[in-house]
C-alpha cells in the first residue's frame, strides 16, 4: 500500500519521479515566474511535501486533503502544459497514498473508541464521594464523551477494528505466555485451513503468518499437507496404470473389511477410493492433533467465541439496538449454560469451538438469532447496491475528467464517495419522478 516517506520527499526533489519531479516543478515554474515567485513556488512545494509525509505517517486525512487542495489551486493558476502535467501527477500520487493514510486514520479512531469507552466505564463505576459541583462537572464530561463516542462510532470500519482490538486484548488477559503461544499456533493452522493448499490466497496467508513469527506452525502444517499430497499423487499414478489388483492388494482390502465383487474394474475403483479416504483421514487426524484444545484453553476459546458473537449482535444501526436482545441473552447466560458449552468444547479444534458456540447460541435463541441474520442480509444487500452506485458515478466522472485532462477523483476518498452517493440519489430521484410523470401522462391520454 503506497505511503509517503522521507525517501519519497528526497526523490520528489529529483527529476526521476514525475518527469521533472514534484519539487522540480518549482524549478520549471521559476523559468516562467522568475525570481521571488519561483522561490515562493518552490517553498510551497516543500511545505506540501512535508504535510504529505506527516499526514501519511500519522493517518491525518485532513492534512493530506489540504495538500491536495493546494495543488489543485496551483493547477488552476498554471497554464504551462508541462507544468500542469507534473502537478496532475503529483495529485495522483497523493491519491495513491490515501488508502494507507485512511487505514491509519481508522486505526486511530478505533483506539480512540476503546479509550473513550474505558473512560466512560470508569466514570460510571466510580464510587468516590463527590460534591454537587464535582458531580455536575463529571456529568458534563460524561455527556461530552458520550457525544464524541457516538460520532466516532459512525465510522463502521473503526467500530469493527475496535472490536478486533478488544478481542485480541481479552485473549491476552485470558491466557499466560505459554498458552498464548499455543493459541497463536492454533490460530495460524485455522487460518491456513480456510484456503486451498497451494492457492494464491493460501500463499498470501502463509507469508503473513511467517512474517508474524509463526514459521514453526506453518512448517508443521505444510509437513502434513506435503505428505498427504505425495501419497495422493502416488495413488493417482498407480491408479492410472489400470492393472488388476494384486493378491496383496486384495488381501489388504479383506483385512480392512472391504468387499470385493470380482469385477476387475469395480474392484480397482473400490480399492483406490478406500485408499483415498484413508489418506484424507490420516491428514485430518494429523491436523487435529495440531489444533485441538482442552481444559482452561478450551474455556478461553468459548469465552472469546461468545464475545465475538456479542460484538456482532450488539451493533446499533441508526440508533436502533435491533440486535441488542441477542447480545443481552449472551451476556446473561447462566453458569449451567456456560458449563454445557465448556463440556462440548473439550478436545475440539478452534474452528470447531467457534462453530459449536455459534450453533448453540442459534439453537438456544433462535428468534433473536434469525432477526440478526435477516437484518445482516438486508444491510449487506443495501450496502452492496450503494457501493455499486457510488463506483458507477465515480467511474463516469473520471472518464469525463480524463477527456478534459483533469486530475482523476480518488475512489477511496470518503468525501468523494459521499458526494458521489448524493449524486446517485439525486439521479435516482429524478428518474423516479420522470417515470411517475410519464405514468400520469399515460393515464391522461
Amino acid at each position: 500500500m503506497p505511503k509517503f516517506s522521507r525517501e519519497y520527499l528526497r526523490q520528489a526533489t529529483n527529476p526521476g519521479m514525475f518527469g521533472l519531479g514534484v519539487m522540480g516543478l518549482g524549478e520549471q515554474l521559476g523559468t516562467a515566474l522568475q525570481g521571488r515567485r519561483a522561490r515562493d513556488a518552490q517553498m510551497q512545494m516543500m511545505t506540501l511535501g512535508n504535510q504529505a509525509i506527516s499526514a501519511s505517517e500519522q493517518g491525518d486525512m485532513q492534512a493530506l486533503n489540504m495538500r491536495r487542495q493546494q495543488l489543485m489551486e496551483l493547477l488552476s493558476k498554471t497554464t504551462n502544459a508541462g507544468a500542469r502535467d507534473n502537478i496532475i501527477n503529483a495529485i495522483n500520487q497523493i491519491n495513491s497514498a490515501r488508502p494507507a493514510t485512511q487505514a491509519r486514520a481508522t486505526t486511530n479512531t478505533a483506539n480512540a473508541i476503546i479509550k473513550t469507552e474505558k473512560a466512560l466505564e470508569d466514570m460510571k463505576d466510580s464510587t468516590e464521594p463527590m460534591t454537587n459541583e464535582e458531580y455536575m462537572q463529571n456529568a458534563r464530561l460524561q455527556s461530552v464523551l458520550e457525544e464524541r463516542l457516538a460520532v466516532m462510532k459512525q465510522n463502521s470500519k473503526a467500530v469493527v477494528e475496535a472490536d478486533e482490538i478488544k478481542l485480541s486484548t481479552t485473549l491476552k488477559a485470558l491466557e499466560d505466555k505459554e498458552k498464548l503461544n499455543t493459541a497463536k499456533k492454533q490460530a495460524a493452522i485455522s487460518e491456513l485451513e480456510k484456503f486451498v493448499y497451494g492457492s494464491e490466497k493460501y500463499k498470501a496467508a502463509k507469508e503473513k503468518l511467517i512474517s508474524g513469527g509463526l514459521n514453526a506452525a506453518v512448517q508443521d502444517y505444510e509437513n502434513i499437507q506435503m505428505e498427504f499430497e505425495q501419497t495422493r499423487l502416488e495413488l493417482q499414478e498407480e491408479k492410472d496404470k489400470r492393472k488388476p489388483l494384486t493378491e496383496e492388494q486384495k488381501q489388504f482390502m479383506r483385512d480392512n473389511r472391504q468387499t470385493l465383487s470380482g469385477d476387475v474394474v469395480a474392484d480397482r475403483a473400490a480399492y483406490f477410493t478406500f485408499l483415498k479416504s484413508k489418506n484424507e483421514a490420516t491428514r485430518t487426524i494429523a491436523l487435529r492433533n495440531l489444533t485441538e484444545v482442552s481444559g482452561g484453553e478450551a474455556k478461553a476459546r468459548v469465552r472469546l467465541a461468545l464475545l465475538s458473537l456479542q460484538s456482532e449482535s450488539g451493533a446499533e444501526v441508526q440508533g436502533l439496538e435491533i440486535w441488542q436482545d441477542l447480545n443481552d441473552e449472551i451476556e446473561n447466560l447462566s453458569e449451567d449454560d456456560l458449563q454445557e458449552i465448556y463440556d462440548m468444547a473439550e478436545g475440539k479444534t478452534i474452528t470447531e469451538i467457534n462453530q459449536l458456540v455459534r450453533n448453540w447460541v442459534q439453537d438456544k435463541f433462535k428468534s433473536e438469532f434469525d432477526d440478526m441474520l435477516a437484518f445482516q442480509d438486508q444491510e449487506k444487500r443495501e450496502a452492496d447496491e450503494k457501493e455499486a452506485s457510488i463506483d458507477a458515478v465515480i467511474a463516469f466522472t473520471n472518464s469525463e475528467r480524463q477527456k478534459n485532462n483533469l486530475p482523476l477523483l480518488d475512489p477511496s476518498d470518503p468525501q468523494i464517495r459521499e458526494e458521489a452517493w448524493v449524486d446517485a440519489q439525486e439521479k435516482a430521484a429524478k428518474q423516479r419522478a420522470m417515470k411517475q410523470a410519464q405514468g400520469v401522462g399515460g393515464r391522461a391520454l
